[in-house]
């Protein structure tokens, strides 16, 4: 009953305030001024990973001059703090996060989470043509519990991103540990399934930000104008971050195979050439149309392991794959449509014969998503997507369906000129049963802290995925302060 009236209560509250509140004044020359079509998006600079290189002429922000810091001449001389940091290159982000959990299920359940999050990155500019990046990322996480009381659940200090890129004529070459996303929609990118994501939180934050860098050699080469060919080539493969055992994120198909007391043995392929990942795209980005297309294949392992049970051991395992996919972006009269569709060869899917070591079976299957999206004149944002999968040579002990598919929706509205945002956004799957939702309000306190203060509720029936966390529902504070 408390779920519920929580959940009633956060998305009327978050619906009524995108909906229905009146839009504020604004001073001449804001963005509210404008009409949709002609207000600025984000930038991608601006979103976690981002590689400035990667964005054509119009998305890039503006540069400033050296030694100019924004909204001030550049005769100002610097303090010592800002010389060193021009110096260094320097900059980041700390993010702090609390997590209060109103769904407990046991004394060991996690009713408080504190996650701390420091990231570091460097960047210098020698030359025009050369760019080399270096960061760190490091994380502390508390948890606490009524039998263990406050304890660390994760503590690490690992190397982020290091890079060198280089430009030269029609080609920019990358060469190191880089973070990259394939793909046109926000959430699911079917074609992009060959680099590792962070799922110690399962969908807490975007999959912008769930990405990890991997080791690559990175080449784009440009031609025609609007075409563009990419290859990307990992010398060996890197599978996806998951929660450590002792979480309530860890993955609940492994909850139930741990507390029959199996010991989970993972193995990944060895950091060898034999077990490289390879892909390649070609993309058009029509100069003079409102018209992005590309094709793509990769060659790469899959991203999270099947399982094969040799009592008391509980082996991962990583098979082969080739993927093959295509996707689009365009803009019809105000709308924003686009889409994905990829075929997968040797997915895994859980099995229920219970005779078998393998608790997975490998079955090519094709996923699709496509959506639009579209901002009001009073600055309500909709972005509305459908995603589906299909599995071919299909057996009943399979215990995914034949054909899934789900909704993702996000909807938000900016207010006191762009420093207030309220939003909700959700996933919700008809068979089996499966729901995410996640009010959200997010204040811009400065220029360098944001503030956001959100709901995340968890549910279904069945073997979905946002059902197995139903006792995870939490209530949640971010701060971000970006340097």
């Amino acid at each position: 009953m408390r779920k519920r009236a929580a959940l009633v209560w956060s998305v009327t509250v978050i619906l009524s305030a995108i909906a229905y509140l009146p839009a504020e004044e604004t001073a001449p020359g804001s963005d509210e001024d404008l009409t949709p079509s002609a207000r600025p998006e984000t930038p991608e600079s601006a979103k976690p990973h981002a590689d400035e290189g990667d964005l054509t002429p119009s998305q890039r922000p503006p540069r400033l001059a050296e030694g100019t810091i924004e909204g001030q001449d550049g005769d100002e001389e610097d303090s010592l703090a800002k010389k060193v940091k021009k110096c260094l290159g320097l900059n980041g982000w700390y993010r702090a996060r609390y997590y209060r959990d109103f769904a407990k299920d046991g004394r060991k359940d996690h009713t408080d989470e504190f996650r701390n999050d420091l990231r570091l990155t460097s960047e210098w500019n020698p030359v025009e043509d050369l760019r080399l990046r270096i960061s760190s990322d490091a994380r502390v996480d508390w948890v606490r519990s009524e039998e263990d009381g406050l304890t660390i659940e994760e503590a690490d200090l690992d190397l982020w991103e290091a890079f060198v890129k280089v430009k030269a004529g029609p080609m920019d070459l990358t060469v190191g540990r880089e973070a990259i996303r394939w793909g046109k929609s926000d959430e699911l990118n079917p074609t992009d399934n060959f680099t590792p994501e962070d799922f110690t939180e399962v969908v807490n934050y975007d999959r912008a930000s769930r990405k990890i860098p991997a080791w690559m050699v990175h080449p784009k080469f440009q031609f025609l104008t609007d075409f563009t060919y990419e290859v990307v080539w990992q010398p060996w493969f890197e599978p996806n971050r998951g929660a450590p055992p002792d979480s309530d994120w860890f993955f609940p198909p492994l909850q139930d195979l741990r507390d029959l007391g199996l010991h989970l043995n993972p193995e990944e392929p060895p950091k060898r050439l034999p077990y490289n990942v390879f892909a390649n795209r070609l993309l058009y980005a029509g100069s003079n149309t409102n018209f992005d297309a590309g094709i793509s294949y990769a060659y790469h392992y899959n991203q999270t392991p099947a399982l094969r049970i040799f009592p008391p051991n509980v082996e991962f395992r990583y098979h082969r794959q080739h993927t093959v996919g295509g996707e689009f972006e365009m803009t019809i009269g105000g709308f924003g449509v686009r889409g994905e569709v990829a075929h997968t060869t040797r997915a895994d899917f859980g099995t229920d014969k219970i005779t078998d070591f393998d608790r997975s079976t490998q079955r090519d299957n094709t996923n699709f998503i496509f959506g639009m999206d579209y901002t009001f004149p009073n600055s309500v944002y909709i972005n509305v997507q459908y995603a589906g999968r299909y599995i071919w040579h299909f057996s009943k002990d399979i215990t995914a369906e034949r054909y899934e598919d789900q909704v993702l929706f996000t909807a938000y509205r900016w207010f006191r000129r762009d420093r207030l945002k309220v939003a909700l956004s959700g996933r919700y799957a008809p068979y089996p049963f499966d729901y995410f939702l996640n009010p959200t309000v997010e204040y811009k306190v400065n220029n360098y802290a944001t503030a956001k203060l959100w709901v995340a509720v968890y549910g279904g029936e069945g073997p979905g995925l946002f059902n197995g966390f139903n006792q995870n529902d939490q209530v949640g504070f971010e701060l971000k302060i970006d340097f």
